[in-house]
């Protein structure tokens, strides 16, 4: 009966390869979004229904799987709440990410809001789980990537040896090496471990950051960054990175050469009472419009679910 199961939830992720490959994603985030907005107004059943259909055709992001649990939990339906989460596995979600250096930080991924025994329940199945779903990973593809994530590893490890300087230019050389892979080799986010994760998406936002070593030069910094973003905007299309994941890194860099964002996605803390607030938005009139171009629903959606204060002159 486990076997049969175990089938099931890899059967899941195996059968929509090709569709993760080859379809525009443009229907998948429509429907995201709708099942988010759904989500941020508390219409849990809504958004699940929604979700569930998106995932019907095509392979599904972790970070969407992460957000159907919710939903199920907060209608009270746990057992389905538990299989999203190995569904989340057999799509390359992790319990925990570590690298073996000292300096690095170590996630512990989100569980949800499950009691302990089923925390504990999911804690048991998760090795084999997570050994079904790598026996899908092209490693010979996949070392092109971890080479890139352990690359910004060192990157780290420079700046914090040799400072900052020499730290810039160990960024750019692993950047130039993102850009001949993204350039070169079709990517497939179903077969490369090492693209999936909190340290892949930390390497690209420092990617990013590293074109601010020629901002001396506006015209070879502006080349690089939007040549990265475009390479990056296509795998969006094709279904590789989350609209919400190329939002966050080319908002990392935007607002730091603008002091303001331009999808919403950059955030600063009030040290006082705790809260995040949205940074400044470049025409905060069209955000929403910015950010539905790439698949993304309104800005007031991700601030009301995440309790984040929407940027003045926002109107819903």
């Amino acid at each position: 009966m486990k076997k049969n199961i175990l089938y099931a939830i890899l059967s899941f992720a195996f059968c929509r390869t090709i569709q993760a490959q080859t379809a525009d994603y443009k229907a998948y985030y429509q429907m995201t979004s709708q099942a988010y907005c759904a989500l941020a107004d508390s219409n849990f059943l809504q958004a699940a229904e929604l979700y569930e259909k998106a995932f019907a055709d095509f392979y599904p992001f972790t970070y969407d799987l992460t957000n159907l649990r919710d939903c199920y939990l907060a209608i009270g339906d746990t057992n389905s709440a538990v299989n999203s989460v190995k569904r989340m596995i057999a799509c390359g979600w992790t319990l925990e990410e570590k690298l073996p250096v000292v300096d690095y930080r170590h996630f512990d991924n989100d569980m949800g809001a499950f009691d302990s025994t089923r925390i504990l329940a999911i804690r048991e199945m998760y090795p084999s789980l997570r050994q079904e779903y790598l026996k899908k990973i092209d490693y010979e593809e996949n070392a092109y990537w971890e080479r890139i994530v352990y690359n910004e590893v060192l990157c780290v490890q420079t700046r914090l040896r040799y400072g900052q300087k020499k730290a810039d230019y160990a960024w750019l050389t692993n950047l130039n090496e993102a850009i001949i892979l993204l350039k070169n080799k079709e990517l497939n986010r179903e077969k490369i471990d090492a693209w999936n994760g909190s340290f892949a998406f930390m390497a690209l936002v420092h990617l990013a950051q590293s074109t601010e070593v020629y901002s001396h030069n506006k015209k070879v910094c502006d080349s690089l960054f939007y040549q990265l973003m475009d390479l990056l905007k296509k795998e969006v299309i094709r279904g590789n990175l989350h609209p919400n994941d190329f939002a966050a890194i080319y908002d990392a860099v935007y607002s730091y050469r603008h002091d303001k964002s331009y999808y919403g996605r950059e955030l600063t803390l009030n040290p006082k009472t705790g809260l995040n607030s949205c940074f400044p938005v470049e025409d905060v009139d069209n955000v929403d419009a910015r950010r539905a171009e790439i698949g993304l629903p309104p800005l007031w959606t991700f601030c009301k679910i995440y309790n984040i204060k929407l940027p003045e002159n926002y109107h819903k």
